[in-house]
């Protein structure tokens, strides 16, 4: 008797959402490039790279090798900014730039003392 698995992981449930609403990938990657670590920006890519398309269409389409988009997009990858852009732009998307957000200011502790 086969073994079905009657369950999916959370980045399968996360593929699907994703695939279906084009405004929420671009919202999950912009989120990650704000406030995540180099890995979480990886796989952030690499989840919507695959719900967009797939990675094997998205390498071919972006002229990269599958493999190495593969290990580029991993957790432990380190990709280039030539390789981002052309990957973004395989699945319809761009770096874009805004201004971060300015922290309110301290008041210095001499500033405390005098009022």
């Amino acid at each position: 008797m086969k073994h079905t698995r009657s369950f999916r992981t959370n980045d399968e449930v996360l593929v699907e959402a994703l695939r279906e609403d084009p405004v929420l990938a671009v919202d999950y990657l912009n989120d990650a490039l704000a406030g995540g670590s180099d890995a979480e920006i990886n796989l952030a890519i690499r989840l919507v790279t695959t719900a967009l398309g797939g990675l094997p269409a998205t390498a071919r389409r972006a002229g990269v090798n599958t493999t190495q988009l593969y290990r580029t997009l991993s957790r432990n990858g380190n990709p280039g900014f030539k390789t981002l852009r052309r990957v973004l732009a395989a699945i319809g998307m761009r770096f874009t730039v805004a201004p971060a957000p300015i922290p309110p200011k301290r008041r210095s502790r001499q500033a405390s003392r005098v009022a």
